[in-house]
């Protein structure tokens, strides 16, 4: 990889208090050319490379899909499909068959800025350059054609929607619900936020005050497990640490989580229940 240390803004982290844990970015490229880390032309200012060049932690690997065809052929789930329908308007299959499948991880302990992410996002601008004709955030469920990354200002402030993605479960669990959830935010090296028992009615405003909640989080904020928060508009709520089917339903994370629990008159628990 090439590159100076010239580079873009990095994103800083205001809220930032240690100890919030390890960070991992994980992107997946999808080519039909089999260009590796090694030789990858990186751009600095083109590709959005952070000031003072890569951080530490990046492993760039490129997988040919002769090499390992059930891998590569598992992107293709049914339920990775249904995720790629409705962000890049595929119908049960890519449009074109990938050879190769670059996979870019970054990871950081306890990050105090955001060039890891910044870094991660650099090197797939640069692979995407290279031929890559989708992308696939492994930690925010969301895939990407080209042009959708070409389209994100790069040079500017971090922008939540790019990062993390608000889930709003349209079936309800058994026991839980309609469910609310956050992905991304292991990128952050922060717990992914859930809430359950939300009414449909109340979907859109519950997600948007999650998401003011997450923001904070991603830009350095700590919330753990036991402590209690009060949020405009959902009221006082305490953070429990997520156990999958014990407080909320296997929701296959790949990360820590909080359920956030009402203290009082808040989340509402049905339809016609005060918010």
């Amino acid at each position: 990889m090439t590159g100076t240390s010239e580079g873009v803004p990095v994103w800083p982290r205001p809220h930032w208090v240690a100890g919030g844990g390890a960070a991992n970015v994980t992107l997946f490229v999808f080519s039909q050319v089999g260009v590796d880390g090694s030789t990858l032309p990186l751009k600095t200012r083109a590709h959005g490379v952070p000031a003072g060049g890569l951080p530490e932690g990046v492993d760039v690997q490129t997988v040919a899909r002769v090499d390992a065809p059930d891998w590569v052929n598992g992107f293709f789930s049914p339920a990775l499909m249904a995720l790629a329908e409705r962000d890049l308007g595929w119908k049960g299959a890519p449009p074109v068959e990938p050879t190769a499948v670059h996979v870019v991880k970054v990871e950081s302990d306890d990050p105090s800025d955001l060039r890891h992410i910044q870094g991660a996002w650099a090197l797939a601008r640069a692979f995407v350059d290279t031929g890559g004709f989708a992308l696939l955030d492994a930690h925010a469920h969301a895939w990407l054609a080209p042009q959708q990354l070409a389209d994100r200002p790069f040079d500017g402030p971090m922008r939540m929607q790019d990062e993390v993605s608000i889930v709003f479960e349209t079936e309800p669990s058994h026991d839980y619900g309609h469910l609310l959830h956050t992905r991304g935010l292991l990128k952050f090296g922060r717990p992914d936020l859930i809430v359950h028992g939300i009414p449909p009615k109340h979907g859109v405003r519950i997600a948007d005050i999650v998401n003011q909640l997450a923001e904070r989080l991603a830009l350095g904020a700590r919330l753990d497990p036991g402590d209690t928060i009060d949020l405009e508009g959902l009221g006082a709520l305490r953070a429990d640490a997520y156990e999958p089917g014990t407080n909320a339903p296997d929701l296959q994370l790949n990360n820590r989580g909080l359920v956030l629990v009402p203290l009082g008159r808040g989340v509402p628990a049905s339809e016609g229940g005060e918010a």
